[in-house]
């Protein structure tokens, strides 16, 4: 879909998560907030709800340009749609009511770590005069493809400093950090193309890790300065699996254009 076209304008290419397009004309001079109002115009989608997203940078502020923000002619927007609630108004509520709603993370019975669940929470003051609240389950939205991207920059940071660290410590202790070394360049990959068996080699890297580490504490468990720095590597580790494991069961759960709009997200450096 395509505006109406004039002098002086450039041509923008929409991309929506789902990997939909579509083209708007505007001139370049336009503010952010302009834009958004011609893509709601569009697609029928609220400013508010738009993320936009060139060259690894959020177009945040609505009163800066087009091109402040290096926009230009025949180039393309990655565009990410805020979940929204749609809850039709109650005419009959209490003036005293007070509706919010909020966003929170929960698991579903798949125990998903990626879906959310609207709630919506009832603030009203009773005889006594003390608040309730009630909330209501109203339906849980789509997996979040960016905090799943965001957590594959996040896993594959953490490999690449491993796989440095480790292959330093190939060299001046043992081989078998070598191997771990592998391990861990295996999890960077893994975590960039999202393929769940190379995650698996970096999670059995953390692992044997976490075991080297509790090894060296019991060796070394009168020196209270080792102790406490290995007792934290310890902590961090553990922390870097619990988000390498995370990231394993969501990709189970992605479709294949969510798939590939993460692997954009990863190969233009998005996030």
């Amino acid at each position: 879909m395509t505006t109406n076209g004039g002098e002086g304008e450039i041509t923008i290419t929409i991309k929506q998560l789902d990997g939909a397009t579509f083209s708007i004309q505007i001139i370049p001079t336009a503010q952010v907030r302009q834009l958004k109002e011609a893509v709601q115009r569009a697609r029928d989608i609220s400013p508010e709800r738009q993320r936009l997203i060139y060259r690894a940078q959020e177009l945040k502020n609505d009163e800066n340009t087009l091109t402040d923000y290096g926009v230009v002619d025949q180039c393309t927007l990655h565009m990410v749609i805020r979940p929204l609630a749609n809850v039709p108004p109650n005419n009959n509520a209490n003036p005293d009511v007070v509706v919010s709603i909020a966003q929170k993370k929960k698991r579903s019975k798949r125990r998903h770590p990626w879906f959310f669940f609207v709630h919506i929470f009832v603030e009203r003051n009773n005889v006594e005069g003390q608040d309730q609240i009630e909330h209501v389950n109203v339906a849980p939205t789509d997996i979040n493809v960016l905090q799943i991207a965001k957590l594959s920059r996040f896993v594959r940071i953490f490999a690449i400093l491993d796989f440095l660290i480790l292959l330093l410590f190939g060299l001046t202790l043992s081989l078998l950090f070598f191997v771990m070394a592998v391990l861990a360049l295996a999890g960077y990959y893994g975590a960039k193309t999202l393929k769940r068996s190379y995650l698996v080699a970096y999670i059995i890297c953390l692992i044997l890790e976490i075991v080297a580490r509790a090894a060296f504490i019991y060796l070394d468990r009168y020196n209270i300065v080792s102790v406490v720095l290995l007792a934290l590597m310890i902590l961090i580790d553990m922390f870097v699996l619990r988000c390498v494991i995370q990231l394993f069961r969501a990709i189970a759960h992605l479709q294949p254009h969510q798939q590939e709009q993460i692997m954009v997200f990863n190969r233009i450096g998005l996030l």
